[in-house]
């Protein structure tokens, strides 16, 4: 997970800083998904005891 932004020199400072956004929302969209993965595995674990 990279947290980037479009640095394209045409752009402005807004576009620059929607793409942050957009970067940091996946970042945050991908920790979810990991964390739910995560809590089926532990649930997993637990029901095979």
């Amino acid at each position: 997970m990279i947290i980037d932004y479009d640095r394209n020199p045409a752009l402005t400072v807004d576009q620059k800083l929607q793409s942050l956004i957009d970067s940091i929302q996946r970042m945050g969209d991908e920790m979810t998904e990991k964390i739910e993965d995560l809590r089926k595995e532990v649930k997993e674990l637990q029901e095979s005891e």
